[in-house]
């Protein structure tokens, strides 16, 4: 079961982490950004007081979902588009779409599909963290 709660706000997150590698505190980045100070040190917690390794949208090349492309898709459920649909207006196999509708859902998600929120998931699934070779 995935975790409960809100939605995590990903534009504050990387707000958040920006000041923080740019010199200013938690308390103070926490503040400027508009979260409480928990959240903040819970968001370093979870990551191991490093930032999250961002994926350059660049560098993933056309295999791969884009966040316009996600946002595309999300945009089109919402009107009542069907898969197939969908997929002739992106210019992708509709296995494609259904499999990305499939993958990065949750029952839990308030109002279906969100673009942004599938885009994170994606690019966390891609990050697979392995332990390094050289101890």
């Amino acid at each position: 079961m995935g975790r409960r709660g809100r939605k995590r706000q990903l534009a504050v997150e990387d707000a958040y982490w920006q000041l923080i590698m740019a010199g200013v505190g938690t308390v103070e980045a926490c503040q400027r950004v508009g979260i409480t100070r928990k959240t903040g040190y819970r968001w370093r917690a979870e990551r191991g007081g490093l930032p999250p390794l961002r994926v350059v949208e660049e560098e993933r090349g056309p295999r791969y979902l884009s966040l316009l492309e996600r946002r595309r898709i999300a945009t089109l459920r919402r009107a009542g588009l069907g898969v197939r649909m969908i997929a002739h207006e992106l210019g992708r196999s509709p296995s494609t779409v259904s499999r990305e509708l499939r993958r990065n859902r949750r029952r839990h998600d308030v109002g279906g599909y969100d673009g942004e929120l599938a885009h994170h998931r994606a690019r966390e699934r891609a990050r697979r963290p392995r332990t390094g070779r050289l101890a």
